[in-house]
């Protein structure tokens, strides 16, 4: 069974109860609807983008068995401050470019299942404390977590063998070496040492960081991305190596 694109768009109804055999829901089914919460069912499939986009009062989502988040699927619900990404299924393998920019959640937690995360996936979460991302990730897209400016805690699954973290600074493992992609914007730290061995820092990896004076970048380093420092008002001391591309 499967809801179609706009079934539910601006209903100023507060709860639905979706059956357990319903398996799609489409482009803008539900956007602006006054639900507050959303229980998928677990043979759940799939979502058209923009499913769940706009809807003001949603305040928790069970994805049940949803294998993919599409594009902006949940973005700009502003009240969504809760998602069980339900690791015990684990069916989830993509969340969408800007699946849920703009969103209240506080913690993420995403199942071994999930390969891959899109640009601007989790942007402006003001709310978002902490972030677990699991063994199967092998991609984050642009600006993932650019203005999620309350995150604090960053863990890895051990057995993932394309990102780590150190120190509580996210990196991702490559051929050459290693690219810096997210350096905590709540570390109060006023120095850093870009590690030996870092040969890129990406987009936004340390934007909108208020405590850091002077960062020291290693020789080695190639290539260094937009906006990797923007909004660090305070950072006064950074050298550039000759190797820098």
């Amino acid at each position: 069974a499967f809801i179609d694109e706009g079934a539910f768009a601006s209903a100023q109804i507060t709860s639905v109860t979706l059956p357990s055999h319903l398996r799609n829901v489409g482009k803008g089914a539900f956007v602006g609807a006054r639900i507050t919460s959303l229980t998928l069912p677990d043979a759940f499939e799939s979502m058209d983008d923009t499913a769940f986009w706009y809807m003001p009062k949603l305040q928790r989502v069970d994805l049940g068995g949803t294998k993919v988040l599409t594009d902006s699927a949940f973005r700009y619900d502003k009240a969504l401050a809760e998602v069980n990404f339900r690791p015990d299924l684990n069916r989830l393998t993509d969340v969408g470019d800007y699946a849920f920019d703009g969103s209240a959640l506080v913690s993420v937690s995403l199942p071994n299942s999930v390969t891959s995360i899109g640009k601007g996936a989790f942007a402006g979460n003001a709310a978002l404390r902490s972030v677990h991302l699991g063994s199967g990730l092998t991609s984050i897209g642009e600006s993932a977590f650019v203005d999620a400016s309350n995150l604090a805690s960053l863990s890895v699954a051990p057995t993932n063998s394309a990102f780590s973290v150190e120190d509580g600074v996210l990196y991702s493992k490559g051929d050459t070496g290693r690219t810096l992609v997210l350096y905590l914007p709540t570390n109060g730290a006023s120095e850093f040492t870009v590690p030996d061995g870092t040969v890129a820092i990406a987009d936004t990896a340390f934007a909108h960081n208020m405590s850091l004076r002077r960062v020291v970048l290693p020789e080695g380093l190639t290539t260094i991305d937009y906006s990797a420092f923007e909004g660090c008002t305070n950072l006064v001391d950074m050298t550039f190596p000759e190797s820098l591309e």
